[in-house]
């Protein structure tokens, strides 16, 4: 709504366009426009060279204009000959692509998706940095637990830059030992063992957890403990 009334503003500054009884047309100067982004002004908005614009014409050429694009600013201003308005705004550099270094068990596409990222997005860093947090938590639920990602813009023309995220996953967490306490010495040297055996060297993330915690379970009512509450496990990471 603020956009809409700032275009409608924009035309009052303009000699009167048109009447009950008549309308008046008008043209665009874009000869201030560099080539390249012309070209895509043109080719995303073709009517842009149309050159008998009404008013309602141009607000909706002004709107669309801006939907595609997403200037900083963008107005019209009365050009030097009669019926000639010169369109002036202001544009922050279109992504053109995503890239990637350093993903694992994700293609492009895939971390893409996790992120909720698209070209359109990737222009507000703000926007960035909160997709790099999802894609560094999934990769700490898959056992990458220090996993760190940051990213660049590259320019690529002028109003073109590509998005590069680059991903150290690092070493994925593996549980080393599993230890059971306060129970009875014999009965949890036995639980001990057989938790290790099923899941010693496992990938330590919260689907392993969630298996371990049932497996404890049913080793405790095994061994007569069916009212011993499983509590959350402690995670403790060695040096390496």
């Amino acid at each position: 709504m603020v956009k809409f009334l700032f275009y409608i503003i924009a035309f009052s500054f303009l000699p009167a366009i048109c009447t009950a009884e008549t309308s008046t047309y008008y043209q665009l100067n874009l000869s201030d426009w560099p080539i390249e982004m012309l070209q895509s002004l043109e080719k995303e908005v073709p009517e842009i060279k149309d050159n008998q614009l009404t008013t309602e014409k141009l607000n909706l050429l002004l709107k669309k204009l801006d939907s595609k694009f997403h200037f900083n600013s963008l107005k019209l201003i009365a050009g030097s000959k009669p019926f000639e308005l010169r369109l002036v705004g202001e544009i922050s550099a279109q992504i053109e692509s995503i890239e990637f270094q350093g993903l694992n068990d994700l293609s492009d596409g895939e971390a893409l998706l996790l992120m909720n990222l698209t070209t359109k997005t990737a222009i507000e860093e703000d926007y960035v940095k909160t997709a790099l947090e999802k894609l560094i938590q999934y990769y700490q639920e898959q056992g990458y637990r220090f996993t760190t990602a940051d990213y660049q813009y590259q320019n690529l023309s002028t109003f073109k830059r590509k998005l590069l995220i680059q991903v150290n996953a690092k070493k994925q967490t593996k549980i080393a030992t599993v230890d059971i306490e306060n129970l009875d010495s014999k009965n949890q040297t036995s639980i001990n063992q057989r938790l290790n055996f099923a899941f010693k060297n496992d990938v330590l993330n919260q689907i392993t957890l969630g298996k371990l915690a049932i497996k404890l379970r049913q080793q405790l009512s095994e061994y007569g403990y069916y009212l011993t509450a499983v509590p959350p496990a402690q995670l403790i990471f060695s040096a390496d």
